[in-house]
C-alpha cells in the first residue's frame, strides 16, 4: 500500500470514529426521528455560522467547529467519507501548494493577494455554506441546489481541514491527551508525500 493510500485510509478511519462518537453523544440529544434530524441540522447551521465568520488562524481555532460541521453535513446528506474521498482531498491540498506559493509574488507585484492554501479553501468553503443556506445568509438556490451546495461544502471543508492542519502550530497544554488532532492530521497529509 502506498503512503498516500495509507494516509487516506487512516483519515477515513479517524472520521468514522468521530462520526460514531457524535452519533452516540451530541447527535443523540433528541430521540430518533424528525426531532433528531432537526437537532443535527441546527448543529450544522450553528457551526456553519461560526465558521463563516471565523478567520483562518495558526492555533487551530477552526478545528472543533469544522469537524462538527463536516460530521453534521455528512449525517444530513447521508454520506460517508471513505478513503477515496480523503485521498482526493489530500492530493488536492498537496498539489495546490506550488501554484499558490508561486503565484503569491506575481500577484503581490500587482497589488493582489490570495492568501494561503487554507485561506483559499476557506473562501470556497464559506461560499458553499452560504449557497447551502446553512450559514445564516440568504440564498436564492432551490432545495435541490442547496443540497448539492452542502455536498460541495463537505468537499471544500475536507480540504480546508487538511490545509489548516498543515498551517497550524497549535498550543498543546503539557499533559494534554490529543492522539488524533490537528497535528496528527498534518502528519497524515505529510506522510502522503
Amino acid at each position: 500500500m502506498t503512503a498516500s493510500k495509507e494516509a487516506a485510509q487512516q483519515l477515513a478511519k479517524w472520521f468514522e470514529v468521530v462520526r460514531q462518537k457524535l452519533d452516540g453523544t451530541l447527535f443523540a440529544v433528541a430521540p430518533q426521528g424528525p426531532h433528531r434530524e432537526t437537532a443535527i441540522y441546527e448543529l450544522l447551521s450553528h457551526h456553519a455560522r461560526l465558521l463563516r465568520g471565523a478567520p483562518v488562524d495558526q492555533e487551530g481555532g477552526l478545528y472543533n467547529s469544522l469537524v462538527l460541521e463536516l460530521a453534521a453535513a455528512c449525517r444530513v446528506l447521508g454520506v460517508t467519507l471513505g478513503p477515496d474521498r480523503w485521498g482526493a482531498a489530500v492530493a488536492n491540498v498537496r498539489d495546490v501548494k506550488t501554484p499558490i506559493s508561486e503565484s503569491a509574488d506575481d500577484l503581490g507585484a500587482l497589488g493582489l493577494t490570495i492568501g494561503t492554501r487554507a485561506q483559499v479553501f476557506k473562501q470556497l468553503f464559506d461560499q458553499a455554506l452560504a449557497d447551502a443556506g446553512v450559514a445564516g445568509v440568504p440564498t436564492i438556490l432551490n432545495e435541490e441546489s442547496r443540497h448539492l451546495a452542502l455536498g460541495v461544502s463537505v468537499n471544500w471543508g475536507m480540504r480546508l481541514l487538511l490545509a489548516h492542519a498543515l498551517e497550524c502550530h497549535p498550543h498543546v497544554a503539557p499533559g494534554a491527551r490529543h492522539e488524533m488532532d490537528l497535528a496528527w492530521i498534518a502528519g497524515q497529509v505529510q506522510s502522503a508525500g
